[in-house]
């Protein structure tokens, strides 16, 4: 048996990160960890560092909207996040309950 070995490349300790998204043009991955939801972590080609942008609410999913932004899906909402200013801007709110 010939020995098969992983490498570590990018140490984020995360519990669970899960929903990764490439996006081509910066070179960049984003995720959440789905246990400690309230963050998106990303990671350019290159480094050894993550980082993360921290939301205020549990962050369920991630779409590229275009021109370096993603798409933030909230328990909630749907918000519209530029990643190099660090801003939101609400797309969709679900309406309150009567």
């Amino acid at each position: 048996m010939t020995g098969i070995f992983a490498e570590l490349h990018v140490d984020c300790r995360n519990e669970l990160g899960e929903m990764p998204v490439w996006c081509p043009e910066s070179g960049t991955l984003y995720w959440v960890d789905v246990v400690n939801p309230g963050r998106v972590f990303h990671w350019t080609g290159g480094t050894r560092k993550p980082d993360f942008c921290s939301f205020a609410h549990p962050v369920t999913g991630l779409n590229l909207a275009g021109a370096g932004n993603l798409l933030v899906h909230g328990e909630t909402s749907l918000l519209l996040f530029n990643p190099e200013t660090s801003r939101s801007h609400p797309i969709w709110t679900l309406p309150a309950s009567p």
